[in-house]
């Protein structure tokens, strides 16, 4: 009786591995839409995708993280008081300094405009009032990230809204896109229903 070599059982199961990643892969962005938690976040609906976990919550601030596997990311969502004058890109210029933040400006992606949001309604609201950031960087120095940082601030409002997904750059690719899902289907809050 002929026996099958390890180095056959090793290659099968090593390509049976490989097929199983590139489904879970491809049918991510699918769970992602059937699958969001509707998330209220002040002015805000955010659609979160179902395999953050909620590691830190306040009515000023929310913080998620993979906690189901490995990856050096986090996002947070937060909203934090300013003067009335300051602009979007005022804002988002002091957040990178405060956080010691230096993009790499040759790969910079710059975003001074809401376009990216899908909701019409919101998208026309918060032209020039929307900036975003996003690209590796070097943190404090010598640590290096992949970062995407968003602004919300609403003219002659005392204070605004920072969005951000943070990460290593090797797994920059991983949560990225799914941030920028939740930015694109940012919707404002519906109001509240006054009872009678």
């Amino acid at each position: 009786m002929n026996e099958i070599p390890w180095d056959w059982i090793f290659f099968i199961s090593f390509m049976l591995f490989l097929l199983y990643g590139a489904y879970a892969i491809k049918r991510e962005p699918q769970d992602y839409y059937e699958t969001a938690v509707p998330t209220t976040f002040g002015d805000y609906e955010l659609f979160i995708p179902s395999w953050w976990t909620l590691t830190e919550s306040d009515n000023r601030s929310l913080k998620f993280e993979r906690t189901d596997t490995r990856y050096d990311w986090i996002g947070k969502f937060q909203v934090k008081n300013c003067a009335p004058n300051l602009t979007a890109e005022d804002v988002i210029k002091l957040e990178s300094k405060r956080m010691e933040i230096v993009f790499d400006e040759e790969i910079l992606i710059t975003t001074n405009d809401s376009d990216v949001i899908l909701d019409e309604y919101l998208r026309e609201k918060l032209k020039g009032s929307f900036a975003r950031l996003e690209s590796m960087a070097t943190q404090f120095g010598t640590e290096r990230i992949y970062m995407d940082l968003v602004v919300i601030k609403e003219p002659e409002k005392d204070f605004y809204y920072m969005f951000y997904s943070w990460s290593s750059v090797l797994n920059g690719m991983v949560e990225g896109p799914y941030f920028e899902e939740v930015m694109k289907l940012l919707k404002e809050k519906a109001p509240a229903i006054a009872e009678a």
